[in-house]
């Protein structure tokens, strides 16, 4: 095998590299340079790799959970998305700093999505295409969308924005860790979202959006 190295240069990248895997190449090298870029790797785990985001708000797309080992060749990207194939659990602690997830497509409205060890202020945003409009009023797009809190202060918030541009995500059960002091959910897009359940009970769970927002049941 061989190795491959990418570099771009200013600007905005898109670059998808989903389609090689370990057994494709060596060692990868990835340098996005300067700009808001994305880089879709899916489930390339080589401990030869060595990925950088580069200046600017970078985003890398995986279809696994992050983990330590792609956490020590990544650096420099600020959002984690999945395009998620399976159930996925995420432990943050393996994902670099990054405090901010997409969820791109969860594949069918059967798989989980756990969050575990997020930090204080963590955004999650259920924005992808894929997403929106996929599945009729109340069936929902993922079945369970878990965050656990890592460390527990006086004050610890979260933000679920249901922001995909079509609108029409539906989350079957949200389950934000019960020691989260304010829970903020946020819909937009052109048709109206759902959270059939929301399993954990809250005192300050806010609500918001220009879009209309239909939650079926509270813990």
């Amino acid at each position: 095998t061989l190795d491959l190295s990418v570099t771009t240069g200013s600007g905005n990248d898109d670059v998808s590299l989903a389609l090689v895997v370990d057994a494709d190449v060596d060692n990868l090298t990835v340098d996005l340079g300067a700009g808001d870029d994305r880089l879709i790797l899916d489930a390339n785990t080589d401990t030869g790799n060595s990925i950088a985001g580069g200046a600017g708000t970078d985003t890398l797309q995986l279809d696994i959970a992050m983990t330590a080992t792609a956490a020590a060749y990544a650096s420099g990207f600020e959002t984690l998305e999945f395009n998620g194939g399976a159930d996925i659990t995420q432990d943050m602690d393996n994902a670099d700093g990054m405090n901010t997830v997409n969820i791109f497509d969860m594949g069918a409205g059967t798989r989980d999505l756990n969050i575990d060890n997020a930090a204080d202020g963590i955004v999650i945003n259920a924005n992808g295409a894929a997403l929106a409009s996929t599945a009729a009023a109340t069936i929902a797009d993922m079945t369970t969308l878990s965050v656990d809190l890592k460390t527990d202060t006086a004050s610890d918030d979260m933000t679920l924005n249901l922001n995909a541009a079509a609108g029409g995500v539906t989350i079957g059960d949200f389950t934000p860790n019960a020691s989260f002091e304010t829970v903020t959910v946020n819909s937009s897009g052109t048709a109206g979202n759902e959270i059939l359940d929301v399993s954990t009970a809250k005192v300050n769970m806010i609500f918001t959006g220009a879009t209309a927002l239909t939650v079926t049941t509270t813990g």
